[in-house]
C-alpha cells in the first residue's frame, strides 16, 4: 500500500516481522503454532519424504541456489491449481534473486487437510492408519510436514495461499460445465481495493 497505508504499515513491521496491534494475533505468533509439532525434532528428509507420500496430489517442491525444481505427480499434469502456485513461487525467487533459501517441500492441492490430529483420523483409510498416533511435538512421533490449500485446528497441515488471484484452471470450473469460474479481475479489483478502504489497518 502507498501513502498514509504505506506509511501505518510501515510503523507496524519491525526486524521483518508483524507487531501485535492491538488484540490482533500476530503473524510471528501463527508461524510458530503451525510450526509447533516439529519444535522438539525439527523437519528432517525423511518427513519430507513421507509428506511426499500423502493423499492423491502431491508435489515435492526444491529450491536450490535459487532455481525452482518441483516433481508434479501424474494427477497433476494437465489443468490444476499446482501451476499457479509453481508460478507464485517463481515469482518469489525472480523478485528476490540470492535471497531464498534452499528449501525442500511438499504442497498438496486436494480440498481437504492431508495429515489429521490424533483423534480425528483422516478420510484417507491409509493415513488414518498411518499417523493415528502422531502427538504434537512428541519426539518420536511428529506428523509428515505438507503444505495444504486447507487446514484446520484439527490438522497438521500447514497452510498455503490458493494464488487464486490468477485464476483457477481446474477441469469442471467454468461456468459453461456448471462449475464455479473466477470473477473477472477488473470488478475482482475494484471489490478487493472497496474493503481493503473500509478496513481499518
Amino acid at each position: 500500500p502507498g501513502g498514509k497505508q504505506g506509511a501505518a504499515l510501515g510503523r507496524h513491521l519491525v526486524g521483518k516481522r508483524f507487531c501485535t496491534l492491538g488484540a490482533a494475533t500476530t503473524l510471528t505468533s501463527w508461524v510458530q503454532r503451525d510450526l509447533l509439532p516439529w519444535r522438539d525434532t525439527g523437519i528432517t528428509r525423511s518427513m519430507v519424504a513421507a509428506a511426499s507420500q500423502l493423499g492423491k496430489r502431491p508435489t515435492r517442491v526444491q529450491i536450490v541456489g535459487g532455481r525452482l525444481y518441483a516433481k508434479v505427480g501424474s494427477r497433476l499434469q494437465g489443468k490444476s491449481r499446482i501451476w499457479y502456485w509453481l508460478w507464485g513461487l517463481q515469482e518469489l525467487l525472480d523478485k528476490y534473486p540470492g535471497r531464498v533459501p534452499d528449501v525442500d517441500l511438499v504442497m498438496q492441492t486436494q480440498d481437504s487437510a492431508q495429515c489429521t490430529v490424533r483423534g480425528k483420523p483422516p478420510k484417507n483409510k491409509t493415513l488414518a492408519l498411518k499417523y493415528e498416533d502422531y502427538h504434537p511435538g512428541t519426539l518420536h512421533h511428529p506428523p509428515p510436514p505438507v503444505f495444504s490449500a486447507v487446514t484446520t485446528a484439527n490438522d497438521y497441515d500447514l497452510l498455503w495461499p490458493l494464488w487464486t488471484i490468477w485464476g483457477e484452471d481446474v477441469q469442471g470450473s467454468s461456468a459453461k460445465a456448471g462449475g464455479f469460474h473466477d470473477p473477472n479481475w477488473g470488478r475482482l479489483h475494484g471489490s478487493l481495493v472497496r474493503a481493503a478502504r473500509a478496513t481499518p489497518w
